[in-house]
């Protein structure tokens, strides 16, 4: 529980420590409709860029899983196969993530009245349920290859492995590493997490083609074995980026604190608000989703009238939502601070 007393001297030691950080910090902003417009405008324009770039991945995606399916036939090598899977898993992650867009425009205030944005860290833990199924069964798939390679080599048992990466399946890879690393600069230049999620997905692909592509042409000159080893490669790799994404939006969605630097932001900017606002109860500042939820409970003077005490609280809230990483604010009035919070609230 956050308690701070707004008396000059006080006042004056808490500011000084703040602006000793000013760079975490914003000024106020004030209550104003071109302002809050401005913002909302903002969102949209957001939320049409991740739309737009989720279908531009999702049309790039087919193309290149159908040449990867050209290459994998041609080659018969199982990092460019695993490639292609990761190709057919990228194109259910651009579906899904439309999906989830389309859902959150469509808003319905009696259903859903505080819209349907959590939907898409649901949708990003659903990729990487997805995700990290699929290079599970790549890396069993190549474990696989080794012993059939190990058996034909030891004993005789089996066919002969063999890889045969063409000029037509290097040109394809290659091609695909340089598509994929024009999106993935592309899509940096967006905050909008599905936007972020779609970078990392594009950094990987290059990665992992790129990993591909050398392993199958060292299988081809050199030995088979250089080839399921770059697909288990390709696949752990691919397994632990997208469990570490699923891990830190499922964080999200179970309602983590935020950093202490941005709780110091709402702190300062609940301090400069107003000079009437005598303590600082409480601040709870936690995922909502991607973006955040805070709680501040203020104290002011008992005989302050209604109208005062309103206006005060309404438009502090709106400075605290006017920050583009809070998704809603809640302020609530007291006039002492020597209770316990959870007096107010039950324990969950």
């Amino acid at each position: 529980m956050l308690q701070l007393d707004t008396a000059p001297h006080f006042r004056t030691f808490i500011l000084s420590l703040f602006w000793t950080h000013h760079s975490l910090f914003q000024k106020p902003i004030e209550r104003s409709d071109s302002r809050k417009r401005s913002f909302e405008e903002k969102r949209d324009d957001e939320s049409t860029a991740a739309a737009r770039m989720a279908k531009i991945t999702l049309f790039v995606n087919f193309m290149l899983m159908i040449a990867k399916v050209v290459a994998s036939v041609l080659s018969g090598s199982m990092s460019i196969i695993s490639s292609m899977v990761d190709s057919v898993v990228d194109i259910t992650s651009g579906l899904v993530i439309s999906m989830s867009e389309r859902m959150i425009k469509k808003r319905d205030p009696y259903l859903y009245p505080r819209g349907r944005t959590r939907l898409e860290p649901l949708a990003l833990i659903l990729i990487s349920v997805i995700m990290g199924m699929a290079s599970i069964q790549l890396i069993i798939s190549s474990v696989r290859g080794i012993h059939d390679g190990l058996q034909y080599d030891l004993h005789g048992i089996g066919e002969e492995p063999t890889v045969n990466v063409t000029v037509v399946s290097v040109v394809i890879m290659v091609a695909t590493v340089l598509i994929k690393l024009a999106l993935y600069l592309f899509c940096k230049r967006y905050k909008e997490p599905s936007v972020n999620v779609l970078a990392m997905d594009h950094r990987n692909d290059c990665i992992s083609n790129t990993v591909a592509l050398i392993c199958a042409w060292l299988g081809t000159k050199y030995s088979y074995y250089f080839d399921p080893v770059g697909a288990i490669v390709v696949s752990m790799y691919i397994l632990y980026t997208w469990v570490q994404t699923g891990r830190e939006h499922l964080a999200k969605l179970s309602g983590k604190s935020a950093e202490p630097e941005f709780i110091n932001r709402i702190i300062k900017v609940c301090l400069d608000h107003d000079d009437r606002i005598s303590h600082i109860d409480t601040v709870y500042v936690y995922h909502f989703g991607s973006k955040f939820l805070v709680e501040v409970h203020i104290v002011l003077d008992e005989n302050m009238i209604l109208r005062e005490s309103h206006d005060i609280s309404e438009t502090l809230q709106s400075n605290i939502e006017s920050l583009p990483e809070v998704e809603r604010a809640f302020v609530h009035t007291d006039y002492d601070y020597d209770h316990h919070p959870h007096d107010e609230h039950k324990v969950v």
